[in-house]
């Protein structure tokens, strides 16, 4: 039961996020994800350069009630991208960009993400504290 309800979950969370114009505010994909832990999960993979942080080396977690959560961060073996698959002037979260075709792709959550006007201004926000 808890399975299948996470996956429905994670469907209602994902279809809100593809048909969301970040205008309305009906059934908008912050309605099943909590921001601030998205926003802190984006800056500290940039920050560390960890090229597997938002395809591999991922924990989510939803409280009984709560909101989806990104984290906790883990798996820094190839953080600072020590595999130099990134160009240094790059962002970690265009990987699909820099290597094409891999096993393990970038979620179309985090591009999707980067285009929403309320995202960013929490990156902003978030980054000038």
């Amino acid at each position: 039961a808890q399975q299948a309800y996470i996956q429905d979950y994670l469907y209602q969370f994902e279809s809100a996020l593809l048909h969301d114009d970040f205008d309305t505010p009906e059934r908008s994909y912050t309605d099943y994800a909590e921001l601030s832990s998205f926003v802190d999960f984006f800056l500290i993979n940039e920050i560390c350069r960890n090229v597997d942080g938002y395809r591999l080396s991922t924990y989510l977690y939803k409280d009984r009630g709560g909101k989806l959560n990104m984290g906790p961060i883990w798996d820094l073996n190839i953080g600072f991208d020590t595999g130099d698959r990134v160009p240094w002037d790059g962002w970690v979260i265009h990987y699909n960009q820099y290597v094409g075709q891999d096993a393990w792709m970038v979620p179309f959550w985090w591009p999707r993400l980067l285009e929403d006007p309320l995202f960013r201004q929490a990156v902003k926000a978030r980054w000038t504290e």
